[in-house]
């Protein structure tokens, strides 16, 4: 037996192949997982594994029972965590503080909205000057699986106003 891909994220379909040649040519097949919970009689059936999972097939050609297993590696999701939520004053610019934990330890990161930062393909972006509170989104690429993370979001306040003045003069006329 065979599975394409043999290694996926979680949640993500691998196709499982039985390849039986041989004896009469006329088979049935009953797939079976461990850890337990996948069952087909189907030659080749779809899977979704969230756990790396062994699938062993059993074939018979109505004389000759014969048995295969492949493995379907199910790599770990990174983890994204955008920071603390923060408060900067009104046309003012901040950091934000991205990191990932998870996977393989190697990352691309990307920030939204891209518009409202100086790179948003770094784990910590500076933001341009901000005139209005903006929620800012992370996600996390693993660069060795291709996995991609849940979002998380960090929430930038603008506190105050533009500033103004207001010119007067007493009395209006000399």
């Amino acid at each position: 037996p065979t599975a394409v891909p043999p290694g996926l994220c979680g949640g993500g379909l691998s196709q499982l192949y039985a390849n039986a040649s041989g004896g009469s040519g006329i088979y049935t097949y009953i797939w079976t997982s461990n850890p337990p919970g996948f069952w087909s009689s189907l030659a080749d059936p779809q899977v979704y594994p969230m756990t790396t999972t062994i699938y062993t097939v059993e074939v018979s050609d109505g004389y000759n029972v014969v048995m295969g297993s492949v493995t379907v590696t199910v790599f770990d999701l990174p983890t994204a965590h955008a920071g603390e939520d923060q408060s900067i004053p009104y046309g003012t610019y901040t950091t934000l503080n991205g990191a990932a934990t998870g996977g393989s330890g190697s990352y691309s990161f990307e920030w939204t909205p891209q518009n409202l930062l100086v790179n948003p393909f770094v784990n910590n972006p500076t933001t341009v000057n901000l005139t209005s509170t903006t929620m800012f989104q992370l996600t996390v690429t693993d660069n060795q699986t291709g996995c991609i993370s849940a979002t998380d979001y960090v929430l930038v306040t603008i506190t105050g106003g533009p500033l103004g003045v207001t010119v007067t003069a007493y009395p209006e006329s000399i």
